[in-house]
């Protein structure tokens, strides 16, 4: 769920007029400028005497490799876009595991969840002792709150581009749930979390 949001972001970043525009006009440029400042190079190799020949030729050089790398630019940004991909997955397998680490250290236990009002509250059993965990305003995600959920995790998320969730909620049944965050206009998406041999279905 991590990965799927931080994709999203990514997505809506790349699709952005003004990012794609911006990118396209600095490209531009950037050889423009490049292939004038070789081509002042090679008038200059035309009129110096052969001592002052060296630095120009390693002006041309470089003035030749930025129009290259300018040039080359959109395949750079998609080898770049692939790559930070690649990172966000361990990142966000790092940040999961955060997320569970004191339920994992709980664990065996009961978890208990109930809405009255716009008031979730959860309740955590463990030796048939009991004790309230936490409670949350559904009211604040109102009209404006994403939930992504699994067949045994509902992740709440304040707004859809939101990279954390606010609230992490274990279920074994998440139409319940699913339900209710409807009645309080919040979108709710089911998204397969599932990892598998280094790469994620979605």
């Amino acid at each position: 769920m991590l990965l799927h949001q931080e994709r999203a972001f990514a997505e809506r970043w790349y699709s952005r007029k003004p990012v794609t525009t911006t990118m396209g006009v600095l490209r531009v440029i950037g050889v423009i400028l490049s292939l004038v400042g070789l081509a002042l190079c090679v008038l200059l190799l035309t009129q110096t005497t052969r001592q002052g020949s060296a630095a120009t030729i390693g002006f041309a050089l470089c003035f030749a490799g930025l129009a290259v790398v300018f040039y080359c630019v959109p395949r750079l940004t998609l080898g770049i876009r692939a790559w930070s991909l690649r990172r966000s997955e361990n990142r966000c397998r790092r940040r999961a595991k955060k997320f569970f680490r004191a339920a994992d250290a709980l664990a065996p236990y009961e978890a208990e969840y109930d809405i009255k009002g716009e008031l979730l509250t959860y309740a955590k059993g463990k030796d048939g002792k009991w004790q309230h965990g936490w409670h949350r305003n559904l009211g604040t995600f109102r009209d404006r709150g994403l939930a992504l959920q699994s067949a045994s995790l509902t992740a709440l998320f304040r707004r859809p581009s939101s990279f954390l969730p606010a609230v992490i909620v274990l279920q074994t049944d998440p139409a319940w749930l699913g339900e209710r965050l409807r009645e309080f206009s919040i979108a709710v998406s089911s998204v397969s979390s599932a990892f598998s041999d280094g790469k994620s279905s979605f």
